[in-house]
């Protein structure tokens, strides 16, 4: 059985992002993009029945990517704003062996999309619903979790 040990770790991480102006098309759009990268230089080795074990029971280099826009509709409604999400994120390599050091993503061939939208009502009343779909089948040792997708919707107010 796997057994937590401590080791080095590096991790990096390169994120953008870009605003543009209005055009027919959108009065905002946001694109946001992310590429990160973990790698285990060493482990520790962990004692256990008169031997040492060194070995990774996960992967020693993983990798993912994110990317999301925001569309904006200013005033689609009198008073109403509109803001569309879309969001994507692939692990394509590797199963990390730093736990949630790629999100939510869990191993290679894990993929996340996100469909959401934002209503803002006066610049302080806000309500969204999104949907959140995990797609990848379920591996014991690479991808343990399955079924996770699901809906969201929430409120807020500013004073």
């Amino acid at each position: 059985a796997p057994t937590p040990t401590t080791g080095d770790v590096w991790q990096a991480n390169l994120g953008a992002f870009h605003i543009f102006l209005p055009t027919a098309l959108w009065d905002q759009l946001v694109v946001l993009g992310e590429v990160s990268s973990v790698h285990v230089s060493e482990v520790d080795p962990v004692r256990a029945g008169g031997q040492d074990f060194d070995e990774l029971s996960r992967s020693k280099h993983a990798a993912a990517f994110q990317g999301q826009m925001v569309l904006t509709y200013l005033q689609v409604l009198p008073g109403w704003d509109l803001g569309v999400t879309l969001a994507h994120a692939n692990a394509f390599e590797g199963n990390t062996s730093l736990n949630a050091s790629l999100g939510s993503l869990t191993g290679q061939g894990d993929r996340r999309y996100r469909l959401g939208f934002g209503f803002t009502y006066l610049a302080n009343l806000q309500f969204e619903v999104a949907y959140n779909h995990f797609d990848g089948s379920p591996e014991p040792n690479r991808r343990g979790l399955a079924d996770r997708s699901f809906a969201s919707f929430s409120a807020k107010y500013s004073f």
